[in-house]
């Protein structure tokens, strides 16, 4: 049986430049002593308490409820990740997309940045979700592999693979380039 080939990229620092996460949390803060006390002392204060806090979570569930409070539309914040996308990183993608299925697998949250991966670059989204998301199924890692292979029904082939941390090695290990 002939196996799909896809095109596997990260999003934190492949595609963008710096951590989506950590965008959105400073888009949604008032200023920028408010971002670090909340991001940065808030949290890490609450882990010392209580060490199984997982803060990426945390963060996270935190800063929706600041956006839902604020009625702020998540494709204001598009324009932030637009902002930080690399120089080349709408090159490569369209350059695949014409004969293959492109996909974005991230440790990020859907909640963050679903509308800009489907919506700007028109890529096929694997990522975390608020709603189901722990610490065991965090994608990254080899959790990456898993993801791929849940989502997608038949046997795959990862002809290029793009990524920059340890996070990624696992699927960029079994791809051809």
């Amino acid at each position: 049986m002939e196996k799909t080939n896809i095109i596997v990229f990260d999003f934190d620092g492949t595609l963008i430049k710096g951590d989506s996460i950590k965008l959105y949390c400073k888009w949604l803060s008032k200023n920028i002593i408010d971002f670090y006390f909340t991001y940065h002392f808030r949290f890490r204060l609450s882990k010392i308490f209580n060490y199984k806090l997982d803060l990426k979570y945390e963060r996270v569930k935190f800063y929706i409820k600041r956006q839902k409070k604020n009625y702020l539309s998540i494709n204001e914040f598009n324009s932030v990740l637009k902002n930080h996308l690399f120089e080349d990183s709408l090159d490569l993608i369209k350059n695949d997309l014409s004969n293959l299925d492109v996909y974005v697998v991230s440790a990020s949250f859907s909640e963050i940045i679903e509308s800009f991966c489907l919506e700007f670059l028109k890529v096929k989204l694997i990522t975390n979700n608020i709603e189901n998301y722990n610490t065991l199924n965090d994608i990254n890692f080899k959790n990456k592999i898993t993801a791929l292979s849940s989502n997608i029904r038949e046997d795959y082939k990862i002809v290029k693979g793009y990524g920059n941390s340890s996070g990624d090695f696992d699927f960029m290990n079994i791809s051809e380039k």
